[in-house]
């Protein structure tokens, strides 16, 4: 059965319905939005966005989880922790994906500053390691940059790079280079509405996404997204317990593969 799952995943990635795992971190941090946000700043941005990691006032630390349309040998967890210091902000991850047939981990060591009051960039370098009873196991190297820019108080826009160059381990492990371009629209203070194009260098399709978070309460914020080329909605919630302390719980769903459901907490200040 579980040979069965390990082929399925291959079989999905290569015809462009799955992504390597390195292209989706991140829990229920972006699952609820369609797996946009490059603008979100804090921990957050340890996945999505280093150049994020400028808005963290001194530490903070998150677990995430998802478990990939609902089977378990497709499921993955992501550890991270970052630190402000007066030359910026350092951070460190840890993910790892799939089951003793096939997985995939990273290791990343991420760093984000302020350049300006309106401009923060960031970046991560990352080894990634691909283990598998039918390839053994691969290792490589990558980095990604990014950048935030604050226009005004409504709007922001971003961009990242994963990995610029394309790498070929074998014939059925690529890490393709991502080029990611965002903006954000916050009308008021408890709305802000997220736009995304996503461009795989290994596809010649363009992806978008577009997602909406609203503040209902004020320990209580409410997450939708829409990926109209991966074909799949995404709602999720943003709750907090106490001053220092999220839960994040997100369903994603795709209309073929079903249901991914996530969860992250995230502690820190």
């Amino acid at each position: 059965m579980r040979i069965y799952i390990f082929f399925l995943f291959l079989i999905f990635s290569l015809s462009g319905v799955a992504q390597s795992h390195f292209s989706g971190l991140g829990g229920a941090h972006f699952n609820g939005l369609g797996r946009a946000g490059l603008t979100i700043g804090g921990i957050s941005a340890m996945y999505n966005n280093q150049a994020g990691l400028s808005e963290l006032e001194d530490w903070s630390a998150d677990v995430s989880y998802e478990r990939r349309y609902n089977l378990e040998d497709l499921s993955g967890i992501q550890l991270s922790a970052a630190k402000k210091f007066g030359f910026g902000t350092l951070g460190v991850v840890f993910s790892q994906f799939g089951s003793e047939v096939y997985n995939e981990q990273l290791y990343g060591l991420a760093y984000g500053r302020k350049l300006s009051k309106k401009v923060s960039a960031g970046g991560k370098l990352s080894v990634l390691a691909f283990n598998g009873q039918q390839i053994g196991s691969l290792y490589t190297a990558t980095f990604s940059v990014g950048a935030i820019v604050k226009i005004d108080r409504q709007f922001s826009v971003a961009s990242h790079i994963f990995s610029p160059v394309s790498i070929t381990l074998s014939e059925y492990n690529e890490i393709a280079g991502r080029f990611r371009i965002g903006l954000t629209y916050s009308p008021s203070d408890k709305v802000n509405l997220y736009a995304e194009v996503d461009k795989m260098l290994s596809r010649k399709q363009w992806e978008y996404k577009l997602g909406l978070d609203y503040q209902v309460i004020e320990k209580l914020v409410l997450m939708a997204g829409y990926n109209p080329n991966a074909d799949f909605f995404g709602f999720g919630f943003r709750y907090r317990l106490v001053n220092t302390l999220d839960v994040r719980g997100a369903t994603s769903f795709h209309q073929v593969l079903g249901l991914t459901p996530a969860l992250s907490i995230s502690y820190g200040e």
